[in-house]
């Protein structure tokens, strides 16, 4: 049953007081230990984020990533969760990006390999957002792959409880999948059953999701088919004008 709306918060608390009918009715064991009044919180959490395709994320000129839902009280600075292949390839234009927006930046840099999808990772990023005290509202800034997104969501919707935190994919699969979804969560190595994969998580939607598709070029050409192999399915389900374009284009694609 709803229950009757408690008139101070109508929309949100249910009253359900028993019945003498059902008391009755009830069991004597049953009815003795019935509350005396009991009430149904009800909420609707709202899910709510942007995603935004740019052009050159890193190139100076673009504020993006440096300034963009940064409050305006907080420090100059980010916090950044990077894949480690991600860094060996772009660190240099990550630092001299922020550098010329004058913003500091904490870089945690994580592996990107599956393998890898596990809490001693979620660990070290909590441990040294302990140590940078990274504001409530001040959003921790993700780039790389599926995995290191997936990571860095699960640590951001533990710390505090839950802080602000942005995606920025930076492979195709990643791009059509781990950026536009809700969910994080590592593999658990379980003492009775072994790994069980993506066994811990939540479901903690980012604040904003920025693409650029210009990260794909450091991809090599398997990685690219895996993100297509994505795209491929999302079109066998939604789209049969999709689908048509990549059995037409598809291979030319890979390729360029």
């Amino acid at each position: 049953a709803v229950g009757t709306p408690l008139p101070r918060a109508p929309r949100n608390v249910f009253l359900h007081r028993p019945s003498a009918s059902s008391t009755a009715k009830a069991p004597a064991s049953d009815a003795a230990h019935a509350p005396v009044v009991a009430w149904t919180n009800y909420y609707e959490l709202p899910v709510e984020y942007s995603v935004e395709i740019h052009r050159g994320l890193l190139d100076i000129e673009n504020p993006t990533l440096a300034t963009k839902l940064l409050p305006p009280d907080a420090p100059r600075r980010r916090f950044l969760v990077v894949d480690e292949t991600v860094w060996s390839l772009y660190g240099a234009r990550i630092k001299s990006y922020f550098a010329s927006h004058s913003i500091d930046i904490k870089v945690v840099t994580i592996p990107g390999e599956e393998d890898n999808k596990a809490f001693t990772q979620v660990d070290k990023i909590l441990d040294a957002l302990c140590a940078f005290g990274l504001h409530r509202r001040e959003p921790l800034l993700a780039i790389g792959g599926g995995v290191v997104l997936d990571v860095a969501g699960l640590a951001a919707s533990l710390y505090r409880r839950g802080v602000p935190y942005i995606r920025v994919p930076t492979t195709l699969l990643a791009i059509v999948d781990a950026s536009v979804g809700v969910k994080t969560g590592v593999d658990y190595a379980s003492s009775a059953k072994g790994k069980l994969k993506n066994r811990v998580g939540s479901f903690y939607a980012p604040v904003a999701a920025f693409l650029d598709r210009g990260f794909i070029a450091t991809q090599d050409e398997r990685n690219v088919v895996n993100g297509m192999g994505e795209i491929m399915k999302l079109a066998l389900v939604r789209s049969p004008e999709l689908f048509g374009l990549l059995e037409e284009h598809g291979p030319r694609v890979v390729r360029e």
